[in-house]
C-alpha cells in the first residue's frame, strides 16, 4: 500500500474548522488495503468515557491523559463499529493552528485501546517525517 501523506494532509486541512476549539486538529484515516474506510477527527466538545476512566489519567484534570474530548482514533473506532481491526491501517495527522503538520503520536489511552483492538499498521508524524509503529 502506497500512502500519499501530502494528499492526506491537504484533506485534513480542508476538514479543519475555521475556529478550532482546542490546541490542534487531529484526523485519523483508516484503510483496508488500498480502500479508505473511514475519516474521523477529534472533538473537544464531546467526551468519551474511555478518556475519563481510562488506564492513564492526567493529574490536573483527571479526565484523560491529555485533553478531554473524543480523540480521532476513538472517533474512528466508533464509526467503524468493529471489534477486530487487525487488517486495518490507521494514519494519524495533526494540523497545528499555523496550518502545518505537527507531532501526531496517539496518546497513551488511544494507543492502549488500539493495541487491545489490534491493527495492521499505525502511521503518525514524529515532527520530521511519518513513521510506522
Amino acid at each position: 500500500m502506497t500512502i500519499n501523506f501530502k494528499r492526506l494532509e491537504e484533506i485534513a486541512k480542508a476538514l479543519k474548522p475555521v475556529r478550532q476549539s482546542g490546541r490542534s486538529f487531529h484526523v485519523t484515516f483508516v484503510y483496508k488495503k488500498n480502500k479508505m474506510l473511514c475519516v474521523a477527527n477529534n472533538n473537544y466538545k464531546k467526551s468519551h468515557p474511555y478518556h475519563r476512566f481510562g488506564k492513564y489519567k492526567s493529574k490536573k484534570t483527571n479526565v484523560g491523559h491529555y485533553q478531554a474530548g473524543i480523540h480521532s482514533e476513538c472517533a474512528a473506532l466508533i464509526k467503524l463499529g468493529l471489534e477486530d481491526c487487525s487488517d486495518l491501517t490507521f494514519i494519524n495527522i495533526r494540523i497545528s493552528n499555523n496550518e502545518e503538520p505537527a507531532i501526531s503520536k496517539p496518546c497513551k489511552n488511544c494507543q492502549f485501546l488500539l493495541d487491545r483492538i489490534g491493527y495492521r499498521a499505525l502511521w503518525y508524524y514524529n515532527g520530521k517525517r511519518y513513521i510506522q509503529k
